[in-house]
């Protein structure tokens, strides 16, 4: 049970719902660390992460006979875990409207929807400290829905309509977050590496 089990197969749908102890322990190893460093991305602290995961297993044992396996079991779990982020600091998540944002946005890409200069790949600088540095510091300048967003869809490579879902915001919402979230990133990179435009 310690290979990483095919989340999908009905087999292992049907162990989950039938609560199999073993599956259930794969599962949540193949998990939490997942949601722990969700959570910490979210600007939880370590103590409110670990709160977090906690609550989202015991809330994903008592209803996990109701998944149906119509999405993946990830979404299903995450779904769960934006549900007890929100509880937790009982507040709604915010968008950021602002025209010169906007603007901002608009300038930096082509009518086909492409950066109009290339912008900076961070995993390419992987190895270097001062980028992951700046990289993590330009992170934190989102606020939570771009950070997450930017985050499932370019770490956990999640498709728009899981990441729909999981946040529960339309895809409209989902593509003008992204954008923002990667023309913040970018200009802010561009200022800290000193890379003129």
């Amino acid at each position: 049970m310690h290979n990483i089990l095919n989340w999908s197969a009905t087999e292992t749908v049907t162990k989950l719902k039938s609560k199999d102890s073993q599956t259930l322990e794969a599962l949540v190893r193949q998990y939490s660390s997942h949601l722990y460093n969700a959570a910490k991305g979210m600007r939880f602290s370590d103590q409110e992460a670990e709160d977090i995961c906690g609550t989202t297993w015991m809330t994903f044992f008592d209803v996990v006979e109701k998944f149906e396996g119509r999405s993946h079991i990830r979404t299903y779990l995450f779904g769960i875990f934006y549900n007890k982020c929100k509880e937790w600091r009982r507040t709604e998540w915010k968008f950021e409207s602002s025209d010169s944002i906007d603007q901002i946005v608009d300038s930096q890409f082509l009518e086909n929807g492409h950066w109009k200069g290339q912008p900076h790949d961070p995993f390419a600088h992987s190895e270097n400290l001062e980028f992951n540095r700046f990289f993590k510091e330009c992170m934190n300048n989102l606020n939570d829905l771009m950070r997450e967003v930017f985050r499932l869809k370019e770490v956990e490579q999640l498709e728009s309509s899981e990441i729909c879902h999981i946040l529960q915001i339309s895809d409209t919402n989902l593509r003008q977050v992204f954008s923002r979230s990667k023309n913040k990133l970018r200009n802010c990179l561009s200022l800290k590496l000193g890379i003129k435009e």
